[in-house]
Parts: C-alpha cells; structure tokens; sequence
C-alpha cells in the first residue's frame, strides 16, 4: 500500500472512532431530550396549559398587577407556549438528528476512496 491510502484508512478509523463516541452521546443523550420534550408537548395540552395559565393570571393577581395588565401576560404566556409547538419539527429536522445521513455519507466516500 502507498503512503496515501494508508494513511487516508487512519483518517477513516479515527472519523469511526470520533463519530461512535458521538453516536454513544447522542443515546446517552436521547432519553433527556425526550423528557424535555414530554415536559414541553406535556404543559401544552389543553388541560394543563389552562391550568398554567390560571395560575400564572392568579400569581400576578396576587402579586398586585391589575386585572387588565394581568390578562395580557397571560395571553402572552399562552402564546410562548404555543410558540414552542412550531419550533419542535425544526428541531427535529436539523442536522443533529440525522445521524443516518451523516453514516451514509462516510460509507459512500469510503467507498469511493476504495476504488481509487
């Protein structure tokens, strides 16, 4: 083997190595993004965010806010909330959870090296 081709093969073993580390990261990581996420969709359900925002109204109430002021926040809490609902299909659409496309595009440049 030639000087370059063996040492393109330590560059592909050292990307395995770095991106397995990453894959073992990532699962490790995988039941904590789900509770947030359960957390997040769990506060928007129609139940549980009216309860968050009667207590949120009530707080401000209590806190001395008057009543019209104390109903805008809230209508601006609700609407964060619902905000979030938006953001979570670009979350899961970026580069981050795509895993499979990043492996799939070692494999074909592997490949293509191999032919070389």
């Amino acid at each position: 083997m030639n000087e370059k081709k063996i040492e393109r093969e330590e560059d592909i073993e050292e990307l395995k190595e770095v991106l397995s580390t990453i894959s073992v990261f990532l699962k490790d990581l995988a039941p904590t993004i789900t509770e947030i996420m359960n957390a997040v969709l769990g506060s928007i359900d129609g139940g549980k965010l009216g309860k968050e925002a009667g207590e949120f109204y009530k707080n401000l109430i209590e806190a001395g806010i008057n009543a019209e002021e104390a109903s805008k926040l809230t209508g601006k809490f609700v609407e964060q909330k619902l905000a979030i609902l938006q953001l979570l299909p670009q979350i899961m659409q970026s580069k981050i959870f795509k895993r499979k496309e990043i492996e799939e595009k070692i494999t074909k440049k592997e490949e293509k090296e191999d032919e070389e």
